[in-house]
């Protein structure tokens, strides 16, 4: 296994969070600090490198509960700033603020209504963008969820969303569940359709080079439907989904290496997804199992940029994935081994297996405990990631790292 230069990453953060209670309201503030020295990677066909990115994360929110009869009004308040330096350069600067306002009212046992607003506004400057790039959203939404009777439920959701200078978006939803029990065995059906839209992203839109200004929002139909059943402590849950989209936005390779977003004309994604969980109680010791499966179809439906690309699987979507969580809990001590399985990935359009990337296995461990020390809480925990020590690539030609150690420190006044 070949060793790379100019690949390490340091890492460290701080967050607090402080919350105050009176009487029927509850005011919170949370704010955190995250700091990133990455060396810039360089591609597996180089073994040497002097690229750096430096990332800096700010975030502070502010949240107001207000706790009424059978009702309940929630305001947050929320800033977040991110820096990012690429070697000696000029940084690249984003600031977003976004208010949200949701009121929660309960008419009846079988009637809850959901309303507010969402207000989000996000800059971005820097040299790699072609103007100081802004974008504004408003969004309303509104749900009701009503219960038809013991065993039938259904909610109805509006969102009207509203980007400055792109205009009005009406987004309904439905979704409908149904649960029976019987003894110590319950099974229930579950469904939902709705329609989707996304705007492009202010790198999507002015990032240089390749920014287009020009780029379509997405827009979607999608819809979803399963079945849950559990039998003691094993329970398993189908789910099957498919999402009719056009203008997707996708970015492709240009001249002189440059990648510049483009709307595919129309893109159908479908899938199935299976999970499978146990929990085994042994006197004190507790052991929890989680399985899932993915099988997922992302088609590319229009022939673009041309026909050879018709009905091909998008970049970097793979076909099959599948993870296996287990934990081991024992009093104050918890033993935690993940296993995940990512299938092969195209890297282009055209799906050629030449420019592929190879499927991969994982497997980490780790261990975590807490600790009290008078009035002080504390959370400790150790992982082992890639303990087989295998190659994988997450993109092409940029290996992922080999055996790694993780250490976490968290606490609580």
């Amino acid at each position: 296994m070949q060793t790379q230069q100019n690949a390490a990453v340091l890492n460290y953060g701080f967050r607090q969070e402080v919350q105050r209670f009176w009487q029927n309201q509850r005011l919170s503030v949370d704010g955190l600090f995250f700091y990133q020295h990455r060396e810039s990677q360089p591609s597996t066909t180089q073994n040497s490198g002097a690229d750096f990115i430096i990332t800096e994360n700010y975030k502070l929110a502010f949240e107001h509960l207000i706790n009424l009869n059978q009702a309940s009004f929630t305001t947050t308040l929320g800033f977040m700033a991110d820096q990012m330096t690429y070697n000696v350069m000029p940084p690249i600067a984003t600031q977003q603020l976004s208010l949200t306002s949701r009121y929660d009212q309960s008419f009846s046992k079988s009637l809850h209504w959901i309303a507010g607003f969402l207000y989000n506004t996000s800059k971005a400057e820097g040299p790699n963008f072609q103007i100081d790039g802004a974008q504004r959203q408003l969004d309303f939404f509104s749900i009701f969820n009503y219960k038809i009777n013991k065993v039938w439920s259904s909610t109805i959701g509006f969102r009207e969303s509203n980007v400055v200078g792109k205009g009005l978006q009406w987004l309904p939803s439905l979704g409908i569940k149904s649960q029976w029990t019987l003894a110590e065995r319950s099974w229930g059906f579950f469904g939902k359709l709705a329609k989707g839209f996304r705007y492009p992203t202010l790198n999507d839109r002015f990032w240089s080079p390749g920014g287009n200004n020009l780029l379509l929002p997405e827009k979607s139909i999608s819809t979803d439907f399963g079945v849950q059943l559990s039998q003691g402590v094993v329970g398993s849950s189908l789910t099957m989904y498919q999402t009719w989209s056009e203008d997707w936005i996708l970015w492709m390779p240009q001249a002189q290496s440059i990648w510049q977003p483009q709307n595919i004309q129309k893109v159908t994604i479908s899938g199935i997804e299976y999970s499978l969980s146990s929990q085994l109680e042994i006197t004190q010791l507790l052991i929890k199992s989680e399985w899932l499966l993915s099988v997922q179809k992302s088609k590319n439906v229009s022939p673009y940029p041309s026909q050879l690309q018709l009905g091909n699987q998008l970049p970097y979507v793979p076909y099959l994935s599948s993870i296996w969580a287990n934990t081991f809990s024992f009093r104050r001590y918890t033993l935690t081994v993940d296993q995940s399985y990512t299938g092969r990935r195209f890297t282009t359009l055209d799906n050629d297996n030449k420019y592929s990337v190879a499927s991969f296995y994982l497997l980490d461990i780790s261990m975590a405990s807490s600790l009290d020390f008078q009035k002080i809480a504390f959370d400790l925990s150790f992982k082992v990631g890639n303990v087989l020590n295998d190659y994988y690539e997450n993109i092409k030609n940029r290996a992922m790292p080999g055996v790694n150690f993780q250490f976490q420190i968290t606490t609580k006044l």
